[in-house]
């Protein structure tokens, strides 16, 4: 018997709406699960430590709204701004982006785990992180402070490295022409975000004005 294509029930065809549908359905599932396992990782719980991201060529301030979006800390090292292009995929979002001064490179602050790692490797434009997601590298929460110092004159960073050093304090020289060599706060400029310091340089006691992203207390 032949069938007579004019009594298929609407219900048994699936057209182009319905899968448009479907999928729609399907994306916001991946949206909710990506959520839930990004949430592992947001957290501010005290084992968060810094990581650096590596993203693909172009995708960093995507990247960046993204974890804007989902209330992640992190932080886009920048050396400027630029203003957005009509056409741009940020018109709407955002006037101006920042030009990165590390492409392919962002911190975030993170508690470490598998679901974590997963949700945001499910982000676009992300590459990976450094060490691999089974054994991210950290960050040490100073390096970072001092970055941002350094990059971006940050008033936060700026205050945190200041409270930090204090006049009397044994501090090793990170960076610069005295790297590597010990020595003693003489005192602190809040202003400027600088510290004269006594640098022991082959048993001579020398006097330096230093950056305060160039000092780091001695262990």
């Amino acid at each position: 018997m032949r069938i007579n294509p004019k009594r298929w029930r609407s219900a048994d065809i699936v057209g182009p709406t319905d899968r448009q549908t479907l999928k729609l359905m399907a994306a916001r599932e991946l949206s909710r699960r990506q959520q839930a396992l990004l949430a592992a990782v947001a957290e501010p719980l005290p084992e968060r430590c810094w990581y650096v991201l590596t993203v693909f060529d172009g995708c960093d301030n995507l990247v960046d709204i993204a974890l804007d979006d989902v209330k992640i800390e992190h932080w886009m090292p920048s050396k400027g701004k630029r203003p957005v292009r009509r056409r741009s995929r940020f018109n709407g979002r955002r006037d101006e982006i920042d030009i990165p001064a590390f492409p392919g490179y962002m911190f975030v602050h993170v508690f470490s785990c598998a679901e974590g790692w997963q949700g945001l490797k499910s982000i676009e434009g992300v590459r990976g992180v450094i060490g691999g997601y089974e054994r991210p590298a950290p960050v040490k929460s100073e390096v970072i402070t001092r970055l941002q110092v350094r990059l971006e004159s940050d008033p936060q960073a700026i205050a945190t490295l200041t409270n930090a050093i204090q006049i009397g304090d044994k501090v090793d020289v990170v960076d610069g022409p005295f790297a590597s060599f010990p020595g003693v706060v003489e005192s602190v400029d809040k202003k400027r975000a600088r510290a004269k310091v006594e640098v022991l340089i082959f048993g001579r006691i020398v006097s330096a004005d230093l950056e305060l992203a160039q000092i780091e207390k001695s262990a």
